[in-house]
């Protein structure tokens, strides 16, 4: 693999429900559809990337599937190897954190390094989160992980291709990253550090969070990052989401 890509999928679209930390942005008369990203980073020497794991649409209870709208094409094995890649062939995996619709199909990829920070696990185990679903990674603890240093951003392959930004608050072992690529530069990608650009400006969004501090000091972190970057994605987005270029697109 002698060629740099990155590629964006969608899978599956949530209708964001009462009482999440996006229900500020709804109405009576309109809840917002968030789509949920996940990125393939096709490197020429560390081979396939993944960057999260979208959610197990098996797993989710059957009252939040109403509000879901999801494809078996979308599964992350399914797009990949409609891309003409081989699933199988993933090598590593980086997770910003373990909420259910970020780490649903980490064991889709027994193969793979997976990649994240160890105080992730931390808030992850019960009781947590009602969006920490056990099931998604209680058959995780036999993958392999390299576990990433805590509290400090870090050079994932050493090359300052994929970079994991410490971005906790949301979650305790929460990451961003940013990926350089040689013909498109430099992509912030905020995961849920920032859901949307709203979170850049207005703190209410971090109502729920059991560390707002740690969420605004992670925000002002990535508003000077974003001055040095050519790309901002937001975790949840769907305009900036409906202005990317999609899988089967590119950018390299």
């Amino acid at each position: 693999m002698d060629e740099m890509k990155l590629y964006i999928m969608n899978c599956g679209s949530m209708i964001t429900p009462e009482g999440n930390v996006l229900a500020s942005l709804n109405t009576e008369q309109l809840k917002l559809v968030i789509p949920v990203p996940v990125y393939l980073l096709v490197h020429p020497v560390q081979g396939l990337v993944l960057i999260d794991t979208g959610f197990r649409y098996a797993y989710l209870p059957d009252e939040m599937k109403m509000n879901i709208a999801w494809s078996p094409l979308q599964g992350i094995r399914v797009q990949i190897e409609r891309l003409g890649y081989d699933a199988d062939a993933v090598r590593h995996v980086l997770l910003s954190h373990l909420h259910f619709d970020h780490a649903g199909q980490m064991t889709d990829f027994p193969g793979a390094v997976f990649h994240m920070r160890k105080s992730e696990w931390e808030d992850a185990l019960p009781p947590s989160r009602p969006d920490y679903f056990e099931a998604d990674y209680k058959d995780a603890v036999s993958l392999r992980f390299d576990y990433i240093p805590e509290g400090k951003d870090h050079d994932i392959f050493g090359d300052g291709s994929v970079i994991s930004l410490a971005t906790p608050g949301h979650s305790k072992g929460h990451s961003s990253f940013m990926i350089t690529l040689p013909n498109s530069g430099k992509f912030l990608l905020m995961m849920d550090a920032a859901h949307m650009p709203q979170y850049m400006e207005e703190t209410k969004f971090f109502a729920d969070s059991k560390d707002i501090p740690g969420c605004i000091r992670s925000v002002e972190k990535l508003k000077e990052l974003r001055k040095t970057c050519d790309h901002v994605v937001y975790g949840h987005d769907p305009e900036t989401f409906s202005k990317l270029r999609t899988v089967p697109d590119y950018y390299d």
